[in-house]
């Protein structure tokens, strides 16, 4: 949500969900709200766990390279998948175990921010995006259960 994001400057990520909400709240139409952070280009865990985080409401999302600063523009896997539009307003509770969930036309979003890692069961055609970056995560596989460490999120596609 700035410079320097991170979950501790919010005081947590509970307060930082609650600010991000609440600047979304209380902007003008068409609330442009930018959700940015800054952090190492090949620190896949923490932006995934960002990413997903942003999309669990409607703000806009980029990623800085911390070594680089406002000069690259760095890709990621997750960039590369249309997830239309969502199916539902922003969760404003866990949807499982801690894990924060929602949906969209091509796909599902997840986020475990708590301390220990949770595994929850999901439903039927869901895959793992296909990509190169992190193939331990994203290997294009069929999922009926996803385990996510802390503060990790991922994107599933339909």
């Amino acid at each position: 949500m700035g410079e320097g994001w991170s979950v501790e400057t919010w005081g947590g990520w509970p307060a930082m969900m609650a600010r991000y909400r609440a600047v979304l709240q209380n902007t003008r139409q068409p609330n442009i709200i930018g959700f940015n952070v800054w952090g190492a280009a090949d620190d896949y865990r923490f932006f995934r766990y960002a990413y997903a985080s942003c999309l669990l409401d409607d703000g806009y999302f980029s990623f800085t390279d911390k070594s680089r600063g406002y000069s690259s523009v760095p890709w990621f896997d997750e960039y590369n998948h249309k997830l239309g539009k969502a199916l539902s307003g922003p969760p404003t509770a866990a949807w499982s175990q801690g894990v924060w969930r929602r949906d969209f036309q091509n796909g599902v979003v997840l986020v475990n921010p708590t301390s220990e890692t949770r595994t929850v069961t999901i439903e039927s055609g869901l895959r793992r995006l296909a990509g190169k970056q992190d193939p331990a995560v994203n290997n294009g596989s069929a999922v009926s259960q996803v385990t996510l460490g802390p503060k990790d999120g991922i994107v599933l596609r339909r």
